[in-house]
């Protein structure tokens, strides 16, 4: 932590400028600290503008430009990238990766930063981030994130009209024979950090997806939508492929709960995880059907 105590003289000047003199960072650089939150005086978050007082105390990790963007490249080089056009870019998250993270511990270690980072040290403005769909910590695969704010709000509306086919590769406990569509209400428990599936019912066929979209979908802020069809048997488990219709939090790790073929490894929706490390949940690949864009994880297993 660089610290840079205040004197009397050097009083009375902005922050930004101030930091132009004292270290080597340009103004573009110093600006990006100050959004990141990056430059603290006493203790709190500073703004270009704040003006210095005699005594104040400047803080920062990351003042050096050249050290900083060294640091910066040493995480990307296990970043991988499915698909990148102007408008998103997709890339694999690992089971122990959160997308965002609030600890500031943590902060240089979520997705999007990383994301962030890499847009940054390829020239591209990194301004604006946002995943346009959900995943699990606990969860490996797909997670595609919208460069602009429109491209945000496109991306966000072929997934809310079920313009996006989503598929995950998944291990279930015991033997799923046939594919079966599967109908739920989720509803969250935030006190316990999980969901509760309510009116769940089970379907062999499975509807048209854009005449049930219609008519389920946009009247319901709970329903949910789960398609497993068995890929093949193992000992005493089933690979499936899983569809979803709907995005609701947790939707495959409780509605496979539900139907009795728990996710294996999953430490919350399967009380015998067989000591497993990690849960074998996968999103493997994503179908923007409006742009005819087709991304896969490289994760098998």
């Amino acid at each position: 932590m660089i610290r840079i105590n205040i004197s009397p003289e050097e009083s009375g000047q902005k922050i930004l400028k101030f930091l132009l003199r004292r270290t080597d960072g340009t103004k573009v650089f110093l600006f990006k600290l100050f959004r990141k939150g990056l430059v603290l005086v006493n203790r709190k978050r500073a703004q270009a503008s704040l003006v210095l007082d005699a005594g104040d105390q400047v803080q920062s990790d990351s003042l050096n430009e050249k050290i900083y963007f060294n640091k910066l490249a040493r995480p990307l080089e296990d970043l991988v990238i499915l698909y990148e056009d102007e408008a998103m870019i997709a890339v694999d998250k690992d089971e122990k990766t959160l997308v965002h993270t609030a600890n500031r511990k943590d902060y240089s270690s979520a997705l999007v930063e990383r994301v962030k980072n890499y847009l940054s040290l390829t020239h591209q403005p990194s301004g604006f981030l946002a995943p346009v769909h959900r995943i699990d910590r606990n969860t490996k695969g797909i997670v595609l994130f919208a460069k602009t704010y429109i491209a945000a709000k496109d991306l966000s509306d072929f997934f809310h009209s079920g313009k996006v086919k989503k598929t995950y590769t998944a291990v279930l406990k015991g033997i799923l024979k046939d594919p079966v569509f599967v109908e739920a209400d989720i509803q969250r428990l935030p006190e316990e950090n999980r969901v509760k599936v309510t009116n769940f019912s089970i379907l062999d066929k499975a509807p048209l997806k854009a005449e049930w979209m219609s008519r389920r979908y946009v009247s319901s802020k709970t329903v949910s939508a789960t398609l497993i069809r068995p890929l093949f048997h193992l000992e005493n488990s089933t690979k499936a492929e899983i569809e979803i219709w709907t995005g609701r939090h947790h939707q495959i790790r409780a509605v496979c709960e539900a139907l009795g073929h728990p996710v294996e490894g999953d430490r919350k929706y399967n009380k015998e995880n067989n000591g497993l490390k990690g849960q074998s949940l996968i999103c493997k690949k994503i179908i923007l059907e409006p742009l005819g864009v087709v991304i896969e994880s490289k994760y098998n297993d």
